[in-house]
């Protein structure tokens, strides 16, 4: 009677263990007995296993597996964590760590087999990010497998006191089954001393046998330094009859060596449910932790390397800008000074001067620009946008390129109504003007250029096409690269070779896609496609640039120019000389321009931001300060990316204006705060 609970008992832990394990005859190698989990894992019915050799159920994926395993246990007689690979019934080849005993069971010598299947282990080496989440359930579900397991160990006990020798079997078994999970585990009493561990647990600590463990405390392991942080969350779980899962923490190897664990404990109970102890697991998750430092290290890297960029940018600007400032500048004043018209000749060299400056300036715009989205500094304003808006705000500009070419402009895109695209208005203009201006530069004279429209199903698609010489196509894989403009480099046509670079990174951001057809002699097709928005759109404004002149006005008023440059100094002073109705001071410095600020009070001030000792922001917050601040302050600085743009506004400045600046931007704010200016003639 004793002996059938007893085997009864044996049936329950082994069912109830979360590995697969198998019994089989020592001779033969026929399946005597296989667990739920063996069952379940391996797709197979009890009644199909039992009796049949592997072989016979086709579980080895090789002939080759099966050879080595067996050579591997007839050497040692014994298996540890042998690694291999099984086939389910289903065909699914899983890896598995497994170890094999010889066994007296029923009787009669047998093999006990236990597999842990390791495959998900195996790929998770591969996703170490993806990890975290499986790691955490996995620990959740080992622990709780581990207290029913104990549990179960300490019900056999009590009930198979009677039989000594079925009792040892049993916790044998379950030994095996417990150095087999490749976890550590240990359950100690309320005093906090060990009860027990599995095998890996003692290696830990430095000792071979688990056995050796028993009745010894945190303060006798090699981890010692950690003790009274292990013991105070083993009181915490004791005291709050709680378990605390998933955490992290370090301890320290016999080696004096530092390693991190995510650890689970648990109330440790006894049949009653009265809390006896602790038991506690855990995972070695030092390479993890390694690779999340690592990680962090290379970010905060990147991050410096990503900041320095900024920083270049910034000065590259400002240091680029500056002197075209005076290029630009004092090129339009001498187009528009009414007392001293040019000659003709004189004229022709001054239009030289700023087409070769617009083009210069349009070079660092497009240089300072890739390095903005390589940097992934560009501000995108994505919205519901008409494409119709787009067009008739582009076309005229590509027109006019157009008919200095001699290329007729055709646009049966506006012979449709289109449905709003989700796009940056402004960065879609560019990126048509680009492919416009391209197809009528690249054409032939008497050529063709057409702007046509698509809808397919979800987007829009947008199409540019030319009649000049085509492309080939082994050059089409260089097309958008920077800087390569497919041998033109030494041709009469202008360019920077970034355009096309610069179209297809803004269509990518706007999550839209770009392409190209060309047929050598015929011509060349450019495309780009964006998704339908779910919203009408609404208008984008655009303002020009450097196409301002001076307007007759007339107000009295004075105006405080604070600028360390003596270029820009000089051409302001240039352009104020016109200005009947301004007077026009000026300060080298924020410090001399407080005082000539309070002294003079000036209707209006313009600032240079990157100013020597005090920044011009520093200016216009101490005016702020002792309300000695004029009606308009102004920002003129050679810092023109956007973000410096908007900070300056969020300061507090009414306006901002990018050098080389607008000549009729300049005006506008003039007017805005004189109402008019008059003109010297």
């Amino acid at each position: 009677m004793a002996l059938s609970a007893s085997e009864d008992r044996f049936s329950k832990v082994f069912d109830a263990s979360p590995s697969m394990i198998a019994i089989s005859t020592a001779e033969t190698g026929h399946h005597y007995d296989v667990n739920n989990v063996w069952l379940k894992t391996m797709g197979f019915q009890r009644q199909d296993v039992i009796g049949k050799t592997a072989l016979e159920l086709g579980v080895w994926p090789t002939p080759e597996d099966r050879e080595r395993y067996i050579a591997a246990f007839q050497a040692e007689g014994t298996l540890r964590n042998y690694e291999l690979q099984l086939k389910t019934r289903s065909g699914e080849v899983r890896t598995f760590s497994t170890s094999c005993d010889e066994i007296i069971y029923d009787g009669e010598p047998r093999l006990l087999m236990v597999f842990h299947d390791i495959t998900d282990h195996k790929k998770a080496e591969e996703a170490l990010l993806r990890s975290n989440e499986n790691l955490e359930r996995q620990v959740e579900e080992r622990t709780q497998e581990l207290k029913r397991q104990i549990n179960a160990t300490e019900r056999a006990k009590a009930e198979l006191e009677e039989s000594e020798h079925r009792l040892m079997e049993a916790n044998r078994m379950l030994n095996v089954v417990m150095d087999t999970i490749p976890v550590r585990v240990f359950w100690k009493d309320l005093d906090l001393n060990l009860l027990g561990c599995n095998r890996l647990y003692a290696m830990d600590a430095g000792y071979k046998n688990p056995r050796q463990m028993i009745g010894k405390s945190d303060f006798e392991m090699g981890w010692r330094n950690q003790a009274e942080l292990y013991r105070s969350d083993d009181m915490q779980v004791i005291r709050e009859k709680k378990p605390k899962l998933g955490f992290e923490e370090p301890q320290t190897t016999p080696d004096g060596d530092e390693i991190w664990l995510r650890t689970s404990k648990n109330p440790l109970r006894n049949l009653d449910g009265d809390v006896i102890g602790v038991l506690g697991m855990y995972e070695d998750i030092t390479d993890r932790k390694n690779a999340e430092q690592a990680l962090e290290r290379a970010k905060v890297e990147a991050e410096r390397a990503n900041q320095a960029k900024s920083q270049f940018l910034s000065s590259m600007s400002h240091e680029l800008r500056t002197p075209l400032n005076a290029i630009l500048g004092f090129a339009q004043l001498m187009e528009h000074d009414p007392g001293n018209p040019l000659a003709e000749a004189q004229q022709d060299s001054v239009n030289h001067i700023k087409t070769g400056g617009k083009h210069l300036l349009g070079l660092i715009n497009e240089i300072l620009e890739l390095a903005k989205i390589e940097s992934g500094h560009l501000e995108l304003n994505i919205e519901s946008t008409s494409p119709e808006d787009v067009f008739y705000d582009t076309i005229p500009m590509a027109q006019s390129l157009a008919e200095k070419r001699g290329v007729t402009l055709r646009v049966p895109a506006l012979e449709h109504a289109w449905p709003s695209i989700t796009v940056d208005a402004m960065r879609l203009k560019q990126v048509l003007l680009n492919l416009l201006s391209n197809a009528v530069k690249y054409n032939v004279d008497d050529g063709e250029v057409t702007l046509e429209c698509h809808k397919e199903e979800k987007r829009l698609r947008i199409s540019v096409s030319d009649t000049g010489d085509g492309i080939p196509e082994d050059a089409l894989a260089e097309l958008f690269q920077p800087f390569s403009r497919l041998g033109q480099e030494n041709g009469e046509i202008e360019g920077t070779g970034i355009g096309l670079t610069i179209t297809k990174e803004l269509v990518t951001l706007m999550n839209g896609e770009i392409g190209v057809r060309s047929v050598v002699g015929e011509g060349t097709t450019f495309w780009v496609e964006f998704p339908l928005a779910d919203t009408p759109s609404h208008h984008q404004e655009d303002a020009g640039f450097m196409d301002g002149k001076l307007e007759d006005a007339g107000h009295q008023g004075k105006v405080l120019y604070v600028e360390d440059n003596d270029a820009n100094i000089l051409l302001m002073e240039g352009v104020f000389d016109q200005f009947a109705n301004l007077q026009l001071i000026t300060a080298t410095s924020a410090e001399e321009g407080l005082e000539i600020a309070q002294q003079e009070k000036p209707d209006m001030i313009m600032l240079d931001i990157a100013l020597p000792g005090m920044s011009g922001t520093d200016m216009l917050k101490t005016m702020r300060e002792k309300e000695c601040c004029a009606v308009s302050v102004i920002a003129i600085s050679a810092h023109a990316l956007p973000h410096h743009v908007q900070e300056g506004l969020d300061a507090g400045f009414d306006a901002y204006l990018t050098k080389p600046f607008d000549m009729g931007l300049l005006m506008h704010e003039l007017e805005r705060v004189f109402g008019k200016v008059d003109v010297i003639d």
